[in-house]
């Protein structure tokens, strides 16, 4: 529950980011859903094949995790703003 909550907190971030670099922040939010549930997945594995099936191995899961959100809002972050008015 609180993974969740966290995952609507930083895609709100992103969104004003993005919104502010005259962007689409659909693209910015989905990039770090990705991120953040793919570095967790890996977290995961990488912890059960060093810790096996444990509390170990979910502190990896959840450190992957906040990799992949950061990476996804430091995306956002960098991004070149959109010059052209539309």
């Amino acid at each position: 529950m609180l993974e969740i909550i966290a995952i609507i907190s930083v895609s709100k971030t992103i969104r004003e980011i993005a919104l502010s670099k005259r962007l689409k922040p659909a693209k910015y939010i989905i990039i770090m859903i990705v991120l953040w549930l793919g570095f967790e997945l890996l977290g995961g594995i990488i912890g059960a094949i060093i810790f096996g099936a444990g509390l170990e191995s979910y502190l990896i899961a959840i450190v992957g995790a906040g990799i992949g959100g950061y990476l996804g809002y430091n995306i956002a972050q960098k991004a070149e703003p959109n010059i052209i008015s539309e």
